[in-house]
């Protein structure tokens, strides 16, 4: 028992190390968003909105069950900002709040930057490969970098529409819009019905490809951003060290 209250205490000094004080209490923000979403919520949509809210705690679960020197314990606790955002976009105000009813395409909008979220993500995870910043600096070069952090993103494009699927198909909900018929205004809709002809029937399908095709697209985006930016930072080391 006091090895666990031990680690717990550990982990929690460990979350100030690397982010700040008001980072953290956002947080916590968007913790009680979510429990007030799950309070308020249909009782058809409580079980998708609980398990969203479990990814609140998944880097502090993460950092706590890892090992003290293993590649978990290395993952930066910031990657927790990207989950929120995504949770608060997603699961707040899309799913309870029903943003889209509003604002057109918001859902769309949710996996345009879901693409470079999930490059950022993806760099934090290629640095806890190495043990120590100065190897990472040394042994990362701007393509092999950006390189994982673009096949890091497709990987949860595939597994965002993964989870949407079986949400769909366990709790449902219509997260790929089962029983919706398309509106004759949406662009994809009035794409495909060039070449084929267009029903409600076909929408998840439709849903899915081009959420990730709006995902993939942002991705490669930001790829050739992040790309440039490590290749600049490199040249300015080496002209550093010239120097």
């Amino acid at each position: 028992m006091n090895r666990i209250i031990s680690k717990a205490k550990y982990t929690f000094h460990s979350v100030f190390e690397e982010i700040t004080v008001p980072e953290y209490i956002s947080w916590w923000i968007v913790r009680v968003l979510l429990i007030w979403a799950i309070i308020a919520c249909p009782q058809s949509e409580k079980i998708m909105i609980s398990i969203n809210f479990l990814a609140l705690f998944a880097m502090s679960l993460l950092r706590f069950l890892a090992g003290k020197d293993s590649f978990a314990s290395r993952i930066n606790f910031r990657c927790q900002h990207i989950i929120n955002v995504v949770e608060f976009l997603g699961t707040f105000l899309n799913n309870f709040l029903d943003i889209g009813h509003y604002i057109n395409r918001f859902d769309r909008l949710i996996h345009v930057f879901s693409g470079p979220l999930a490059v950022i993500a993806g760099y934090y995870i290629f640095k806890a490969c190495f043990k120590t910043e100065k190897k990472f600096k040394a042994a990362a070069e701007p393509g092999s970098t950006s390189l994982f952090c673009c096949g890091f993103s497709f990987i949860i494009i595939c597994l965002w529409e993964f989870m949407e699927y079986f949400g769909d198909f366990f709790t449902g909900t219509t997260n790929q819009g089962y029983n919706i018929s398309p509106s004759e205004k949406e662009f994809w809709y009035v794409l495909l019905n060039r070449f084929h002809a267009a029903g409600a029937a076909q929408y998840p399908i439709w849903d899915t490809m081009f959420d990730m095709f709006d995902a993939a697209i942002t991705t490669a985006i930001a790829t050739v951003v992040l790309y440039l930016i490590l290749r600049t930072r490199n040249k300015k080391n080496e002209h550093t060290l010239k120097a």
